[in-house]
Formats: structure tokens, sequence, C-alpha cells
């Protein structure tokens, strides 16, 4: 059974624990053997990641709820350090992740959303990427071959870890230099949003590099025709992660409710498993005291979410993995994007590409700090004509696929490779024979 060992961080909220869990278990159904190493127990913890061996590093918190993850001067140690300056934490990790390397010799080595982002952990990552390659070139055994995981918007940092080699910080070249083509697998589609529309132009180095698989989002549940118009609820949900955006989405959302077009229909407003109990609390005030009836309805994220939305007269979301969800769905989506850092601006890119598409209502945090407004784009939404698209999906089975369809053919070319270095070597005894009977001819 091949071996795969998987490198992950959720630092903001969920939603990357889950595609990570959704690649591990699809890998696994592939027959392989997987190892998961992370430093987000407390994101792991609410997914599924089947069988997988779950081996953690001391987890990273952030500095307060609206810093920038990218920068690590925002990513506090247990040491209560910041990562910048904790080097002893640095090499702790690091120490850490090259020893399971060592202990489990995978055949593959997974990273999530590295090398063109996550840049403040090239300290382990690059000195893994090394002693991948130096293992591959000294022909210890069969080296791994080393993936990344990429989303379908990437900006890649400038800035990175102070334990960097001399790449000049440019993520271009760190991909030329460690990943082998079709390597950089990105959870999206080209058709959509092509990489390059946040990366800009891809170097020639890196361009046989990428592939695409589809973003990391299951098949639509059926929509139950039994479920009268009038029943169709509004779902409002920020995904996997609870930032300062997210609580102004909830609370603005429970305000509109009754300026809008579904003032009589239920809203119900997912919320995240990660978020602290007294945020939730106060979530929950804020929708009773503005409906007591209880038809403002607050709850943590259900395993049902697919079959609710595929039922639902609305979504009000974010930016992230569910606006793919709603639109594969074909139900109507109102997305109000994170504002977050100037080196996290993904959600406003996907938001304005998907906006431009027609497939989607927008509306960004400012406008909708007026409830009147943001119950007008509700209206929009749900009265606005959105054509099918057919958007590549079932990302993380594809992406198992492919990996699969490498290692399979790793394994016949290794098998074909002793029996034509023998036969090479056969051939070449026949050569000398030959030459040495011609050399006695000549002399004799």
């Amino acid at each position: 059974m091949p071996k795969a060992l998987i490198w992950g961080e959720s630092l903001v909220g969920s939603g990357h624990a889950r595609i990570q869990s959704e690649l591990a278990r699809h890998m696994q159904a592939n027959g392989w053997d997987v190892a998961f190493i992370t430093g987000s127990k407390a994101h792991t913890d609410n997914f599924d990641f089947g069988n997988a061996e779950m081996i953690y590093q001391q987890p990273l918190q952030l500095k307060s709820q609206g810093s920038d993850p990218y920068n690590m001067a925002n990513l506090i140690t247990p040491n209560g350090q910041s990562l910048l300056h904790d080097g002893v934490y640095r090499s702790q990790r690091r120490e850490k992740l090259l020893a399971v390397y060592q202990a489990h010799k995978p055949d593959t080595v997974i990273t999530e959303m590295w090398p063109y982002a996550r840049a403040n952990f090239d300290f382990e990552l690059i000195p893994l990427a090394q002693t991948i390659k130096a293992d591959e070139r000294n022909g210890k055994g069969r080296s791994p071959r080393l993936y990344s995981i990429a989303r379908d918007i990437m900006f890649p940092p400038r800035l990175s870890s102070p334990d960097s080699p001399d790449l000049n910080n440019d993520r271009h070249a760190v991909a030329a230099e460690f990943f082998r083509p079709r390597s950089i697998l990105v959870r999206g589609d080209r058709t959509v949003i092509p990489l390059e529309f946040s990366t800009g132009a891809l170097p020639e180095a890196v361009q046989g590099k990428i592939d695409y698989v589809g973003y990391f989002a299951s098949p639509s549940a059926a929509r139950d025709p039994a479920i009268g118009e009038e029943h169709r609820e509004v779902l409002v949900s920020s995904g996997g992660g609870v930032t300062q955006d997210s609580l102004i989405l909830f609370k603005k959302s429970i305000e509109a409710r009754k300026h809008s077009c579904l003032h009589d229909r239920v809203w119900r407003i997912i919320v995240p498993h990660g978020c602290p109990e007294d945020i939730f609390a106060d979530i929950a005030r804020a929708a009773h005291a503005e409906d007591p009836s209880g038809r403002i309805v607050v709850e943590r994220n259900r395993r049902d979410f697919l079959t609710l939305l595929a039922n639902a007269a609305l979504l009000i979301c974010h930016a992230g993995n569910t606006v793919i969800e709603a639109v594969t769905a074909r139900v109507a989506v109102l997305v109000v994007p994170r504002g977050l850092s100037r080196n996290n601006r993904e959600q406003q890119v996907r938001a304005q590409a998907f906006h431009d598409k027609g497939l989607i209502e927008l509306a960004t945090l400012a406008e909708i700090d007026d409830p009147h407004v943001l119950a007008h784009k509700v209206e929009c939404a749900v009265g606005t004509m959105r054509f099918p698209c057919p958007i590549l999906i079932n990302g993380a089975a594809r992406m198992a696929q492919h990996i699969t369809a490498d290692e399979h053919h790793r394994t016949a070319e290794a098998r074909r490779r002793p029996q034509t270095t023998a036969t090479s070597n056969l051939m070449l005894r026949g050569v000398d024979a030959a030459c040495i009977a011609g050399n006695a001819d000549i002399h004799g």
C-alpha cells in the first residue's frame, strides 16, 4: 500500500481543515495509507479524516481575531512569542516534520497552500522539499513525489520566513525549484478563474507544473419538490471561519429580515463550530430580540448543510467554498466577501469573477451596514434570472485520482527499469565478446 504524508494548517477558520480531510479520505479510497501533520487540532477535530494517522505540532494562535494570518508577527507560539521571533519553536517544528518524514518514508508528500501561500512556514517546508530533492539526487531508494494543493486565487507574498533560502522570496522560483510537471494541483476551474488572474503571468518554468482538478465542492443534493416555495428558507453562513466580518454578516442579516421580500420565511443563521460560545450566545440573543417567535434560527454547522442548501430560497454567505456549492446547486445567492487584509483579497476577487459571469448578487460589508440596502440586495438576488454555468467540481476525488495515476505510472516504470538494465548488460556483454573475437582474428 503506498503511503502519503499530507501537511496542512488552518489558521483562521476550519475551511482548510475541511479541504484537507476530503483529500485524506479520497486518498484512502484510492488505496493509500495516509498520515496528516498539522498544528490545527482544534479545527481538524470537526472533520472526518478516515483512518489517517493524525500527527500534531504545537499549535499557533492568531494575535487577535482580525489579524492577518500571512504575517508571521501575528502568529503567536505556545511560548507567547511571535512566530517571526521564536526561533526555538521554528526549530522544533522543523525537526519534528523532518523526523516524521524520515520515519514514514512516504511515496507522496502533499502540502496545502504552499508554495504560493503559507510562505510563513518556509522555515519547515523548504527544508522538507530540500530533503526530498536530496533523497532523489542521492538515489536513496525511490524518493517521494511532492505535490501542492493550490487555491484558485493566490496572492504570492513577498515576505517569507527568516529561515528561507536565497530565492528572493519569489514564490514562482520556489515552485520551479521543487515541483515536477503537473504537481501543483489547483482546486479550481480554469474556465472560471485562471490562476494567473491573481498571480500574474506564470513564468515558463512554472507553466507545465500547474494542473486544475476542480473545486472541492460536493455534488448538489436533490431539491425536494414536495417543499412548497413559501417554506423554503434563507440560509446565512460564514463557511468554516468566524471573523469580525462574519459577525457583521450574521447581525446585519438578522436586522435586514423584516425589511426584505422574504420577511415571512425562516432565516437560519449557521455558525461554525469554532465560534466561541459567548459569541454564539450573543448572535442567538440578537435573533430572539428581533423575532421572539423563533423564525430566526441560530445553530452550529450541520452535516446536512448540502440538503438544506438544495432546498433553500436564498443563501447569504462569504465568497469561500460555500459559494461554489450554492452556484452548482442553482440556488439564489448573495455574496458578501470578507474584507481581510491586502495580502488576502481572495474572496473579493472570486466574488467579482462570479458576479461578472452573472452567477451571484454581490454586496460589500460597507453596503450591508444599512439593513435596507441588504434587504434590497436580497430582492435582487432572488429576482434575477441566473443562467447555469458548468463548474468543475469533485476536486478532492480528481486530485486523489491524479496522484494515484502518477504513482501507478512510477511503479510500472520502476518495475521495467531493472529488466531494461539487465537486458542492456547482456547486450553489452555480447558486444564485448564480439569485440574480443574480432580482436583475436586481427591479432591472429
